[in-house]
């Protein structure tokens, strides 16, 4: 029986190794929208990028962006899940603290649902690999003038291994928060933490996107490579882990898939589903 409803990670699962879609995706697409099947990106990229990516796709894009806190379907975000703003604050001044050291081995972007922001000093860790992922932002000189009650996210970009970085991260969150339920920060990529709502996670995003299409959990299935594909992998009714995935993503997968340099999602649903 073919899925409903098929929701995927980007970079590791879907993209090969230069970030690029797989050769005849927009050939399989056709396929599933011939089907009925909804094809949904789930990145923690934010919306304007994954609209960027997908522009061929058309207007009936659905997608979780921001690691699951916005939520888009049907030409309209559906879903927010914001993040205290105190939290936002604390990690703004933490970072700029972490400058006046003469540290440049992080960066911080701060995420409203439309557009992040970015400081405007010279030579920014990762500017180029920010301004891949966030394709609407903008600079300031003050970025606690950037942060309001639409706050979504804080990504943090590490220079080396973002693990190393996570503890001094959440001590930093920890300051801004109300308790110690007030955040949750999480490594989603190898030089990327984020830090949002502790409810703000790719699972809760596929919920409510398969719960607006009227979708049994049983007619889903996830990709994922990382530790922010946890949840979506847990809320799938079917779950495929990478075969580069990271060891937790494949003690709760069902299946696996060969690895994103071999294009592993396209084969799994052309050789496995007959997609």
């Amino acid at each position: 029986m073919d899925p409903a409803l098929i929701s995927c990670d980007m970079d590791g699962t879907l993209l090969d190794v230069a970030g690029h879609l797989p050769p005849g995706f927009p050939d399989l697409h056709q396929r599933l929208k011939a089907k009925g099947i909804i094809f949904t990106p789930a990145s923690g990229r934010q919306l304007a990028t994954l609209h960027d990516m997908f522009s061929d796709l058309g207007p009936e894009l659905s997608c979780l962006a921001e690691n699951g806190a916005v939520v888009f379907s049907q030409g309209e975000i559906i879903s927010t899940t914001p993040l205290n703003p105190a939290v936002g604050h604390a990690l703004v001044s933490a970072i700029g603290d972490h400058w006046e050291s003469g540290k440049n081995d992080l960066d911080i972007v701060v995420c409203l649902p439309h557009k992040a922001f970015i400081h405007s000093r010279k030579n920014l860790a990762g500017e180029k690999e920010i301004k891949k992922y966030y394709h609407s932002l903008g600079v300031s000189n003050n970025l606690h003038e950037t942060i309001s009650h639409e706050l979504i996210k804080v990504a943090i970009y590490t220079r080396d291994d973002a693990e190393k970085h996570i503890d001094m991260i959440r001590r930093a969150a920890a300051a801004g928060a109300s308790s110690s339920g007030d955040f949750h920060a999480v490594v989603s990529g190898k030089h990327w933490i984020d830090v949002m709502n502790p409810k703000a996670n790719k699972g809760r995003g596929l919920h409510q996107l398969r719960e607006q299409l009227g979708i049994a959990q049983s007619d889903t299935i996830a990709f994922g490579d990382y530790l922010n594909d946890y949840e979506l992998l847990i809320e799938a009714g079917t779950a495929w882990a990478m075969a580069n995935a990271h060891p937790r993503i494949h003690e709760i997968a069902d299946h696996t898939a060969p690895s994103n340099r071999d294009y592993g999602v396209m084969t799994v649903l052309e050789n496995h589903y007959g997609l």
